[in-house]
């Protein structure tokens, strides 16, 4: 789950993902995929289950995706909760891509031994 505030921030909170139409949350949706998405936030909810049901949980590909698809389903999203569904969505996984990425160029570099 992630948390508000800087990482490693004693007062930061939990912040979860509403659940919203079929497919907006964790662990939320039909896995046989059947189900309509009731809007433009959910059907991009549904395909990034989708997409990691094909590769893996928080695999930064699906994220990238989800983060640039959600900001147009929002515009297209008729309900103020589909819109606010869809900002919660956005700014949960906008997280986990740059910490993913910090995390694996970290552990990727090289010792430095010239110092």
């Amino acid at each position: 789950m992630a948390e508000s505030g800087a990482p490693g921030d004693q007062n930061a909170k939990p912040v979860s993902l509403p659940v919203y139409g079929n497919y907006c949350s964790v662990g939320h949706g039909d896995p046989t995929w059947k189900a309509p998405p009731i809007d433009a936030v959910d059907l991009v909810c549904r395909e990034h289950d989708r997409c990691y049901s094909l590769l893996v949980d928080f695999d930064e590909r699906c994220d990238r995706n989800l983060i640039e698809l959600m900001p147009t389903a929002m515009a297209n999203a008729r309900s103020p909760l589909g819109k606010q569904a869809g900002l919660m969505t956005l700014l949960y996984f906008s997280r986990w891509p740059n910490e993913t990425s910090a995390s694996a160029k970290s552990a990727s570099r090289e010792p430095d031994i010239t110092a």
